[in-house]
């Protein structure tokens, strides 16, 4: 508390102060404590003030490297993460993309489908089998006109040169 006062008693002396003219002001002298101290400093003393004073040094040089070292993590870690993030992004783009193409080809197959079936029931077997018999005069083959082709892999042929046995 008895601090308080005096530093309040300097200040307002400070302000108080009136200065006039040009001449520079008078510098207040250094207290007494302050300069027994460091009169009182030893050889030994100031040696040990040195050495801690070259330890803070290589410490915050120390520092520094680790904050470096900490700060080109963060900056490796952040930029892994927009990867990370803009990959898994377009990666769900194009997951919504491709199941709105596989919905689109499961309505245009069924609609294919549906296409087919109505094709299918339209046609009458009995009145193309009757056309043929009787407009056209055509009859079912012996079994002995009938040969038998395997095609192999694929269920379609083209025939290129004539069908074997017929010669």
């Amino acid at each position: 508390m008895a601090n308080y006062g005096k530093r309040k008693q300097y200040k307002s002396a400070k302000r108080a102060t009136y200065v006039s003219g040009s001449a520079a002001r008078q510098l207040a002298p250094k207290p007494e404590r302050e300069i027994k101290r460091r009169q009182e400093l030893t050889e030994k003393e100031r040696l040990e003030r040195r050495r801690r004073l070259r330890i803070k040094k290589r410490q915050n040089k120390l520092n520094l490297i680790y904050l470096t070292a900490m700060a080109a993590i963060v900056v490796t870690i952040v930029a892994v993460c927009y990867g990370l993030v803009s990959l898994e992004t377009s990666t769900k783009a194009n997951q919504t993309r491709l199941d709105k193409l596989q919905q689109e080809y499961q309505d245009l197959k069924q609609d294919n489908d549906e296409l087919e079936l109505q094709i299918n029931a339209n046609i009458d077997y009995d009145k193309i089998y009757d056309t043929a018999v009787n407009e056209l005069g055509m009859v079912y083959p012996d079994s002995s006109q009938v040969i038998l082709y395997e095609s192999g892999e694929s269920e379609y042929v083209k025939q290129y040169k004539d069908v074997p046995g017929t010669e």
